[in-house]
């Protein structure tokens, strides 16, 4: 899948890709797939996020690429607080454009002690790349947008998508 986001406006969040509807009352999600950005023209503290589970039309958690201040493009995560603030946790995995396997693991979905977990393909080998902790009590993912699933605000980006997989487990 080719997603493009070559747009102008300064003040638009842009999205391009595809977008799954989730089953109620999971326990866990896994969502993967390969990506390879060609293009990423991000501003300092800027991103694109790959895998972004939604609740509604609002950000549960996801995946991004973001820009830091000494120009490095670097892996992350983002989650919605159920007070509206948004965390961020970014690895220290360096993001280049090749080809790249990319997975989301979602655990306790539905508590206030959700966790979500990257991982990147190193060599062949998934490794945990970032983690991050938050209250999912008043965002339960209901979608998943996989590709570009949001773009900031100026941002430019080009990203070839393989393989999409969402698995999930159900509450036991």
């Amino acid at each position: 899948m080719l997603c493009v986001d070559d747009s102008t406006t300064e003040t638009n969040t842009q999205r391009a890709g595809i977008e799954f509807t989730l089953h109620a009352g999971r326990f866990e999600w896994i969502a993967e797939g390969w990506f390879n950005p060609i293009v990423l023209e991000l501003a300092p503290k800027k991103s694109i996020q790959l895998l972004r589970f939604l609740s509604g039309e609002d950000l549960s958690v996801a995946a991004r690429i973001v820009r830091h201040e000494g120009g490095l493009l670097l892996a992350g995560i983002v989650a919605k607080e159920p007070d509206g603030t948004f965390p961020d946790s970014d690895s220290a995995a360096v993001i280049a454009p090749g080809w790249r396997k990319w997975q989301l693991h979602l655990l306790r979905i539905g508590t206030r002690e959700t966790t979500a977990v990257l991982y990147l393909d190193e060599d062949g080998e998934m490794v945990e790349q970032d983690r991050l902790n938050w209250d999912s009590t008043g965002s339960e993912p209901t979608s998943l947008r996989a590709g570009i699933g949001l773009s900031s605000a100026g941002a430019k980006a080009t990203v070839l998508v393989d393989e999409l997989r969402v698995s999930e487990s159900p509450i036991p």
